[in-house]
């Protein structure tokens, strides 16, 4: 039951003091990165010992990324003519304007 975290003896801090160079030694500097050892798959999550695959880069120009519309020169769109044979038919107007009195709170604020 007895944790050694709350353990009495190391409640205050140690009376002993470590010369700087022990302490030096003891602290132990991050090993370089590899890419290889990066990609290995922990034992424990899997079995297989077999490097995870990342996304495979392909050196690509950046003119691959550009969208397709760009590389065709723009052309002038001209402005549609109202007799074009490809323009829907128009709805007819009401006989009298609505005033959107059926509508709650829309409308003049004086009543």
């Amino acid at each position: 039951a007895g944790a050694p975290e709350s353990s009495p003896a190391l409640a205050t801090p140690s009376p002993v003091k470590v010369a700087a160079a022990t302490e030096k030694a003891a602290s132990v500097r991050a090993p370089r990165h590899s890419a290889a050892n990066a990609n290995q798959a922990s034992p424990e999550v899997e079995a297989v010992s077999k490097p995870r695959s990342g996304p495979k880069n392909k050196a690509e120009p950046a003119a691959a990324f550009k969208a397709p519309e760009t590389k065709q020169p723009v052309a002038k769109t001209a402005k549609p003519s109202l007799e074009e044979k490809n323009r829907p038919a128009g709805i007819e107007r009401p006989a009298t304007v609505d005033d959107l009195k059926l509508i709650s709170g829309v409308g003049p604020k004086i009543e």
